[in-house]
């Protein structure tokens, strides 16, 4: 299935990045997420995009965003900066 965003809406891979803390016995901690601040690259963008392309990495904001098969949909303008 392909996904196509609709309007200034963007596609975006979340990416994680830097390590994952562990402790001796195998459990896995998150780390907290400062200002629900994500980074992920972008994978499609809507027709009315016109800061970001495809491919590109970006820092964004989680709030107002759709999931969908491990895929998030943001606004556009909920990118913050472009890495």
């Amino acid at each position: 299935m392909t996904i196509k965003p609709i309007g200034t809406r963007v596609l975006i891979q979340p990416l994680k990045e830097g390590k994952e803390n562990k402790t001796e016995g195998g459990v896995y901690i998150s780390e907290e997420k400062d200002n629900n601040l994500n980074i992920g690259k972008i994978i499609e963008t809507g027709k009315n995009v016109k800061n970001v392309q495809k491919g590109d990495k970006v820092i964004y904001k989680g709030f107002d965003e759709a999931e969908y098969d491990g895929y998030i949909i943001i606004k556009e303008d909920n990118i913050i900066a472009k890495l």
